[in-house]
């Protein structure tokens, strides 16, 4: 089943109530969720080769201090065949014999809808149909609720990329970072965003 044969199967009221139940969206989000799913409900898909996969990363106690719900998309592609193979020098046979997983957040829209929905996650028994339109939602509005302005986010991604790229030694050793300082701006911005979205409801309130 396609992503758009899914959300044409749920309501939007099943939709809302996984946002809620899954990422505590509020009230004034909901209303930009609502918009998303109005738009994709007119969109024809797009033929694509991807799958859409939502898989549950438990906490292990270094990396990831709490389980969430990756989204993520294969295409049967294989690390050991990957564009960035000669990076996995020391990777063992077990992961260079499976699937790459591919960021979703910057692709298309219809492109989404065109997506098949991983078999794993589709049989899933921890998720309702509507847990994984709401985590595609969730993901493909990471950076707005309007597809143009994702795509000028992406563009900016891209020039970032290229500029990186050409940077000398001395300039990636200037404007890069450790591990451990990465992981700390990373639970700055996330006990940020929580502290925004806890003010909010109490505003609503």
């Amino acid at each position: 089943m396609k992503l758009k044969e899914l959300l044409d199967d749920v309501t939007w009221s099943q939709i809302e109530e996984s946002l809620i139940r899954i990422y505590n969206v509020t009230q004034y989000n909901l209303e930009g969720y609502m918009s998303v799913v109005q738009k994709l409900s007119t969109m024809t898909p797009k033929e694509s080769n991807m799958r859409l996969c939502v898989v549950w990363v438990p906490p292990d106690g270094e990396f990831v201090e709490h389980g969430y719900w990756d989204v993520h998309g294969k295409n049967g592609t294989l690390h050991k065949n990957d564009e960035d193979a000669d990076l996995y020098v020391n990777a063992s046979e077990e992961f260079l014999n499976s699937e790459v997983s591919y960021a979703l957040e910057f692709n298309k829209w219809d492109e989404w809808l065109g997506m098949e929905v991983d078999s794993e996650t589709a049989n899933n028994i921890e998720l309702k149909r509507a847990d994984i339109v709401a985590h595609a939602l969730w993901e493909m509005t990471f950076c707005g609720y309007e597809e143009e302005e994702i795509q000028d986010k992406a563009n900016e991604l891209k020039e970032r990329a290229e500029e990186v790229k050409n940077m000398s030694k001395e300039e990636l050793e200037k404007n890069s970072c450790s591990l451990e300082e990465c992981k700390e701006r990373m639970q700055k911005r996330i006990d940020e965003f929580e502290k925004e979205n806890d003010n909010e409801k109490e505003s609503e309130d």
